[in-house]
């Protein structure tokens, strides 16, 4: 919840369209419980998991999760974010703007193929794929 009493939850849903495979999916809504936005985005025929979700003072949003084959974390119509996987899951950080808008997105990998990745802000929020800490 931010400082405007808006929500945000997100985690992997599955797609019913397309061999049940798991999507990334994020949402805002307001404190009347009306949705501000919402996005679905995957990888087809792969499944694709959001396991992070922090939200910064001035509601800048950052997820964190992982995802396979190519996902375009732009979800806007006109633009193109695609990130390419480069293990079978790769884990990635991604950030939008408090109107949803697509700010950037990462690919974090080391030598293990480890899933971790860190994300350091007024409060320091250590993410792990699968567990949120705060410190």
């Amino acid at each position: 919840m931010d400082a405007d009493l808006n929500f945000y939850f997100g985690g992997p849903i599955f797609n019913l369209d397309v061999s049940s495979k798991q999507e990334i999916y994020l949402r805002k809504i307001n404190f009347s419980g009306i949705t501000i936005y919402e996005k679905k985005f995957g990888a087809p025929s792969y499944d694709d998991e959001l396991h992070a979700l922090a939200v910064t003072s001035n509601g800048t949003v950052i997820i964190g999760g992982f995802f396979q084959n190519t996902v375009d974390f732009d979800t806007s119509p006109t633009a193109v974010a695609n990130r390419f996987s480069v293990r079978s899951n790769s884990s990635f950080i991604a950030s939008y703007a408090s109107n949803g808008a697509y700010k950037w997105a990462s690919i974090i990998e080391d030598n293990t193929g480890s899933k971790r990745f860190r994300c350091a802000g007024k409060k320091s929020i250590k993410m792990t794929v699968g567990k949120m800490h705060r410190k």
